[in-house]
């Protein structure tokens, strides 16, 4: 109950634009369930990424995915249920959407651009698999559509960079972009 009064008044002060209450709000959760630890991982990465702190936005992120999985792996198979996937693929969509967001702002695109756009496409296709195997279409659908919106506007916009000037993109190419 105590949890959810938090994550509540975390969305508030996130709407409100107040991020450092909403960062204060959520820090002393503990014992949090699936669900609640994988919205808390995104209210903190948001709050964190909007106050200039992407390194925090990851780590909650990445701390939350390594605590749920090595519940999941505790648990046996059958045990682990389609909310503890859903919880699981909400931490790697935001995950996922950090990452392009990122690659969206680099004016420059190195081969470590490209390698990180990859990871995006492999961390998707492991997202999609998860709720495909938890029998969850619609929100597997839902994700994919919102990753393909969002590497697509990424992928024009190098594109247009690429017309307007080639040296400015770095090892990126026509070629890459195709592959894309």
């Amino acid at each position: 109950m105590l949890r959810d009064l938090a994550i509540t008044k975390a969305r508030l002060a996130r709407v409100e634009g107040r991020y450092a209450e909403s960062i204060k709000s959520l820090k002393d959760v503990t014992a949090a369930d699936d669900e609640q630890a994988a919205k808390i991982a995104c209210l903190l990465a948001e709050a964190y990424q909007k106050k200039g702190q992407p390194s925090l936005a990851d780590s909650a992120l990445r701390d939350t995915l390594l605590a749920m999985q090595t519940a999941a792996r505790k648990s046996t198979p059958r045990q682990q249920d389609a909310r503890q996937i859903r919880s699981e693929c909400m931490v790697r969509s935001e995950q996922v959407s950090a990452v392009v967001r990122r690659l969206r702002v680099a004016l420059v695109a190195t081969q470590d651009w490209i390698s990180d756009l990859q990871m995006s496409f492999s961390t998707q296709a492991a997202l999609g698999d998860g709720l495909h195997s938890a029998a969850l279409f619609r929100r597997r659908v839902a994700a994919d559509i919102d990753y393909v919106k969002n590497v697509a506007a990424l992928l024009e916009q190098k594109r247009l960079d690429i017309n307007r000037d080639p040296v400015s993109v770095g090892v990126l190419t026509f070629d890459h972009l195709e592959q894309f």
